[in-house]
């Protein structure tokens, strides 16, 4: 495929197969709120990125309103990768209805397993029984992180 396509926002939280997505806003906006699965492209990574990524599994090309992400697609698309869009709308499109991740939660996440982990060291120091905590710990974390 030398050209790419449009796709919406409604189409794109509809995917049904394997997608690669990436998100070609700066790294500051990115980290404030991204879609799940999303990764940053810039100019460091590009190479990266067309090297290691599979020319056969769709590219959804993302930015802030769905304008920038046509000439990114464009170049994708003419690196030989088979079936390139870009996304309608942009990620201000597509916060308004769907999930997204926000490096501000994952940190969170670390945060409360971290003083989960060190409530483990501190039992384990004083040699008390830990069992309930390893169980506490564990599931606290699974449901937060998942």
């Amino acid at each position: 495929m030398t050209t790419f396509s449009h796709i919406s926002v409604n189409d794109v939280a509809n995917f049904q197969g394997d997608v690669t997505i990436v998100d070609i806003r700066d790294p500051q906006s990115f980290a404030n709120g991204h879609m799940p699965n999303a990764a940053q492209l810039n100019n460091d990574n590009f190479a990266a990125f067309i090297d290691q990524t599979p020319k056969d599994i769709p590219v959804v090309v993302v930015c802030y309103h769905g304008v920038s992400s046509q000439q990114a697609a464009q170049v994708i698309a003419q690196q030989g990768f088979e079936t390139v869009y870009s996304m309608d709308g942009g990620f201000e499109a597509w916060r308004l209805a769907n999930p997204v991740v926000r490096h501000s939660d994952l940190i969170k996440v670390h945060n409360v397993h971290l003083y989960f982990l060190q409530l483990l060291q501190y039992f384990s120091i004083k040699r008390l029984y830990t069992a309930p905590l390893v169980y506490v710990i564990s599931h606290s974390y699974s449901s937060a992180s998942g």
